[in-house]
Order: C-alpha cells, then sequence, then structure tokens
C-alpha cells in the first residue's frame, strides 16, 4: 500500500508526539459543528432530508444557526446513524439528561 508525505512524516515522529497527536486528532473529532460531522460521514443534506422530511433547505439553515429543537437535533443526529445523549456537567459529577422518546 502506497503512503502519503504525510503518513511517512508521521511515521518517523517520537511514540510520544505520536500519542500526543491522536490524542489531540480524537479530542477535535468529538468536537464538530453539524455540518462538518455530516461531511466527514459522506452523508448528503439530500440524503437526510429525505430521512427526517426536512427540506433541504431548512437543514442547510439549521446547520448554520447556533441553536436548534432538541427533537430536531435528535432527528438529524438518528439520520446520521448515531444516538443522541445530552450531558450537564456540574463541579464533580455529570449528570445524562434523560429525553422521553420521539413520536
Amino acid at each position: 500500500m502506497k503512503t502519503t508525505p504525510f503518513q511517512d512524516v508521521f511515521g518517523r515522529l517520537p511514540t510520544g508526539v505520536k500519542k500526543k497527536a491522536l490524542a489531540r486528532y480524537q479530542e477535535l473529532r468529538r468536537e464538530m459543528i453539524l455540518a462538518e460531522l455530516r461531511k466527514s460521514l459522506k452523508i448528503t443534506q439530500a440524503q437526510i432530508s429525505r430521512k427526517t422530511g426536512i427540506r433541504p433547505s431548512n437543514l442547510s439553515r439549521l446547520e448554520r444557526q447556533p441553536d436548534m429543537q432538541i427533537a430536531t437535533l435528535r432527528k438529524i443526529v438518528t439520520a446520521l446513524g448515531g444516538k443522541l445523549e445530552i450531558i450537564a456537567r456540574f463541579k464533580g459529577a455529570d449528570v445524562k439528561i434523560i429525553l422521553p422518546k420521539c413520536a
């Protein structure tokens, strides 16, 4: 298998540096805006639209706006193949918020 220039350089890094880089990569993967997540999964807005019933123009707007209803976000995440969970973080404790099932 042919390697890329990045893989060649990365392969020569010390183990500790590689571990830090991979940890940062995983952290960044956990922090994506909705559109980036959808694109990284190679799913189109049209595919999400068909699964959720949300018009593509509305989906485009939703991906750009800073907030949305939890039920809408849950539909989109489910259409992406995920499960939406909400965690409230307090000093000394994390609490998973249980949401009622969607109709």
